[in-house]
């Protein structure tokens, strides 16, 4: 007798266990038939489907899950083709569905194209789900994190393993190239700044690539009716007090990069060191000459390009004399303010002299000087660093300083 009580109370706890089983499924059915339509059923769906799925395994879950995309997606397609035959058009939920999807963030976005991949059935791993949001928040991209999801879908449920990995890996190489794995292009739009040639950084990576020597700026969006600005952090201390995102140029990103992919010996490892300790003390000297980075040579003249490439060879080469010798019409000036520029930026030098012989010759220059803008930042040089012509004995702070007293030098004639 007492045998005959236990099998039905397990039986009937083995119903109650089904029936709650089918009610979640039923409503989990509903809310997604629903949602696909327009309607909005989350504020008494949500509740039930959470107190339902705690404390179940995930093969029961999964089980569930599986059911609910196939009878969905069953119910879908049946209801738009009942709709089609009686020409029943959409046109208010359509738009409204559209709206939606703008409003969405990128990463809703690329859930919202998973979950539509997955209605039948599921597909990809949970580390395969984080890329595909990892890629849309790094990137912010819709297009590219939809075609992303799409294809690696197809390679999937083909069974081509080769393209799947390959997909995997492009994509990774994507995120990887940009400059601080914290931080995406979308929390940088979201901010309100947008440009093509601008990535972005956190406060620590931005001190991280500051002692590294690369140019870094401090950014603000376009928010509360201003325009979105940017200003170079030339001390770690604006850096800090910077209330804001912060950004590398991407030129500049690259040429950092291809430095640091270059092989070195175990010696000009432990030279680095000695050199970034020099940097960070502010007794950076001719060492600092080793290291600039590639010269950016478009619109440059093949003369241009070897005689600043020579230059900073010989300054590398620890031999800071040089000579320049450029024909008539070759571009002078322009070779020796791009010198001027580098050797400001990357070799750690705190003023230039830029001699002249002439006060015509000298005008010419500053002139030069102030509407020069290099290839790697989109500013002047006068925005990047001052630029003043000499007219007494006075020496400015001033990084460029153009002086045309000179009268007899010959030397000067070829700069």
């Amino acid at each position: 007798m007492e045998n005959n009580l236990k099998d039905q109370h397990y039986k009937n706890m083995g119903i109650m266990l089904q029936m709650e089983t089918l009610t979640f499924e039923a409503e989990s059915v509903a809310y997604v038939v629903c949602n696909h339509f327009g309607l909005d059923t989350s504020e008494y769906s949500f509740s039930y489907i959470a107190s339902w799925s705690s404390g179940k395994n995930m093969k029961e879950l999964r089980a569930s899950m599986d059911t609910i995309r196939k009878t969905s997606a069953d119910m879908i397609g049946q209801i738009e083709e009942k709709l089609k035959e009686l020409h029943i058009e959409r046109p208010e939920q359509e738009v409204t569905a559209v709206e939606q999807t703008e409003e969405l963030s990128v990463m809703q976005y690329a859930e919202q194209t998973i979950n539509r991949l997955e209605q039948e059935r599921t597909i990809f791993s949970n580390d395969q789900r984080n890329l595909i949001v990892n890629f849309a928040y790094k990137l912010d991209d819709r297009e590219a994190t939809e075609k992303l999801a799409e294809n690696l879908a197809e390679s999937i449920l083909d069974g081509n393993r080769e393209a799947v990995l390959k997909l995997i890996g492009e994509a990774e190489e994507q995120i990887d190239s940009l400059p601080d794995s914290m931080i995406g292009l979308s929390e940088l739009h979201e901010a309100g700044f947008y440009s093509e040639s601008m990535l972005p950084l956190t406060r620590e990576r931005a001190v991280e690539l500051h002692h590294e020597g690369v140019t870094v700026y401090g950014l603000t969006g376009a928010v509360s009716g201003q325009e979105q600005s940017q200003r170079v952090m030339n001390l770690e201390l604006d850096i800090l007090q910077h209330d804001g995102l912060f950004g590398v140029t991407k030129f500049e990103w690259e040429n950092y990069r291809r430095s640091q992919e270059t092989v070195m010996t175990p010696e000009e490892k432990a030279r680095c060191v000695i050199d970034n300790n020099l940097r960070q003390s502010g007794r950076y000297a001719k060492s600092s000459f080793k290291y600039f980075l590639p010269l950016d040579v478009k619109g440059f003249r093949k003369c241009q390009i070897n005689a600043i490439n020579n230059l900073e060879k010989s300054f590398a080469d620890n031999r800071p004399k040089a000579l320049v010798q450029m024909a008539t019409g070759a571009g002078k000036t322009f070779t020796a303010i791009t010198a001027s520029y580098r050797l400001l930026k990357y070799g750690n030098t705190k003023r230039i002299l830029f001699l002249i012989d002439t006060k015509g010759l000298g005008e010419q220059a500053e002139r030069e000087f102030l509407a020069y803008t290099p290839n790697d930042d989109p500013r002047s040089f006068s925005q990047i660093y001052g630029v003043r012509r000499l007219k007494s004995s006075y020496i400015p702070n001033e990084e460029a300083i153009v002086d045309d007293r000179c009268r007899s030098c010959r030397f000067c004639k070829m700069l």
